[in-house]
């Protein structure tokens, strides 16, 4: 039973799981589950001779599952779409790849400077953007470099690109950071970065 609720809930919450509406929860979804499975067994008349207890199957944690799934899709709802949207916005699914990803570039010749656009794009206030020949100066390099170092973070959704105003930090920025920080405070703290130990590192080719 405790495995049909574990896969089922994980099934669900990588396909729908977001904050809001909080009905399918992105980290950890068991236990409603089970409350709904336990319910559908309530209705199933799912008991023991003297109805004192309640008899959860398999069958009844299906069929909640099939039930969470159905609201979701219902096209008068149109929850999957909004969950959709919540995990490219704050889903994390691919962490380990991108901290392998962030891990490369950091050990990599111009580690320095990723590090200080991540940082930079960190402290971006509301409406505040990083242009383009602003980084280009900063780091005496051309444009076509900058370019190509924005559009790591625009391809893995951590950035949004205007072409009038900017690069802007997606939230998705914050959520990931966060994790990396847990995970290792001193080598992922983006905030505390000064450069100051690479200064070479702003010269080149990207």
């Amino acid at each position: 039973m405790g495995q049909e609720i574990r896969h089922r809930s994980l099934k669900l919450s990588r396909v729908f799981g977001c904050d809001k509406p909080p009905i399918v929860y992105p980290e950890d979804f068991r236990k409603t589950l089970a409350r709904l499975a336990a319910a559908y067994a309530v209705l199933d008349l799912s008991a023991n001779e003297d109805f004192t207890q309640v008899i959860v199957l398999p069958d009844h944690v299906s069929e909640a599952a099939l039930l969470v799934d159905w609201i979701y899709r219902a096209e008068n709802c149109r929850l999957d779409k909004h969950a959709q949207a919540y995990r490219q916005s704050y889903g994390l699914e691919d962490l380990e790849d991108l901290k392998i990803q962030i891990d490369k570039k950091l050990d990599g010749l111009h580690g320095g400077r990723f590090a200080r656009i991540m940082a930079q794009l960190l402290r971006c206030q509301k409406d505040e953007r990083l242009r383009k020949n602003d980084l280009a100066e900063e780091f005496d390099v051309d444009k076509k470099t900058i370019q190509r170092e924005m559009s790591w973070f625009v391809k893995n959704r951590l950035a949004k690109c205007n072409i009038n105003t900017g690069y802007s930090p997606e939230p998705r920025l914050y959520k990931l950071v966060g994790r990396l920080e847990k995970l290792d405070p001193a080598k992922y703290n983006f905030g505390d970065h000064r450069g100051s130990d690479d200064a070479e590192d702003g010269h080149g080719e990207g």
